[in-house]
């Protein structure tokens, strides 16, 4: 079984700062700004934002949240340019195949690609594009989606990214009114906290509590997915190792050899002396009540 989902975006740039090619590819699409911008979170705050999320604002703690292709723009520092295409379950024209060139071989998986077969450096920008733009939590397989993004980067194919997080933000609101656990749809965390924390500012209100960024998810291989390390403990987590069971404290009784223990009946066959056998009276059988017979009808001649 898989480990679990990760659906919101990492807080920091530290692990993507370890794949040169692919921070490289970012920066020069200029999208690293917005991702150091993605900090602290507030999990009820996010969970008001998507259940009162209409088609330009939301209602946080009675604070309009305006939320618009601008109002992202503003907070993420990306420019508004480029074609507004979003997909939620319908294909977005040829993108898969005008991203492959002539020679390169890919894998299809399921409605997508098989990441691994992306040609280098793709398959690392492809997972960051997964972590920080559509948080779908699903890392091996490439979608139609992920590739409007990564044609944009690589034949400069430009989508407009406010556009297209806004379209993100409707499809996972729409999947939370639907979830029994709205909690468990609930995305682009602190996307949304940069829009409640200009609505407050614009409202003139106080800023609630935030929780505090948690660590980059590492980014696993196809073997790491299937068998997923055991999670670190951290202060505000149970620990998820089992934990060995309590010692018995010593006494001064010596315990049985087992450690289980047996019923034991003793069975007296002997009969007591002096003691009348019970008479047992048989009764008559009981007759079976007899069936009055009747003369046979007499036949027509």
């Amino acid at each position: 079984m898989g480990g679990p989902v990760v659906r919101k975006e990492p807080a920091t740039t530290a692990l993507l700062e370890h794949y040169p090619a692919a921070y490289q590819i970012f920066e020069q699409a200029g999208w690293l700004q917005y991702f150091r911008r993605l900090q602290g979170y507030n999990e009820s705050q996010t969970l008001q934002f998507a259940r009162n999320l209409q088609d330009n604002h939301s209602v946080v703690a009675g604070v309009r949240i305006s939320v618009t292709e601008q109002d992202i723009s503003a907070v993420s520092g990306l420019p508004m340019d480029g074609t507004r295409q979003f997909s939620c379950k319908h294909i977005i024209g040829d993108v898969q195949q005008s991203f492959f060139l002539a020679g390169e071989r890919r894998v299809p998986k399921g409605r997508g690609v098989q990441l691994s077969s992306l040609p280098p450096p793709w398959p690392e920008v492809a997972r960051f594009i997964k972590h920080y733009l559509t948080c779908e939590g699903r890392y091996q397989v490439v979608y139609q989606h992920d590739f409007l993004l990564l044609s944009h980067l690589r034949h400069n194919k430009r989508v407009n990214i406010p556009y297209f997080l806004l379209g993100c933000l409707k499809n996972m609101a729409h999947y939370c009114r639907r979830a029994k656990d709205p909690a468990q749809s609930l995305t682009h965390h602190r996307l949304v906290q940069l829009l409640i924390n200009r609505g407050f500012e614009q409202q003139n209100h106080p800023p609630l509590n935030l929780a505090p960024a948690a660590e980059v998810p590492a980014i696993l291989d196809e073997q790491q997915q299937q068998n997923p390390p055991i999670p670190l403990e951290t202060p505000h987590s149970p620990p998820t190792r089992p934990t060995s069971p309590p010692t018995m404290p010593e006494s001064s009784h010596t315990a049985p050899e087992s450690s289980t223990f047996a019923l034991h009946i003793i069975i007296d066959d002997s009969e007591p002396e002096n003691t009348p056998c019970p008479i047992i009276e048989e009764k008559p059988p009981r007759k079976r009540p007899q069936i009055a017979s009747f003369p046979p009808f007499p036949r027509k001649k």
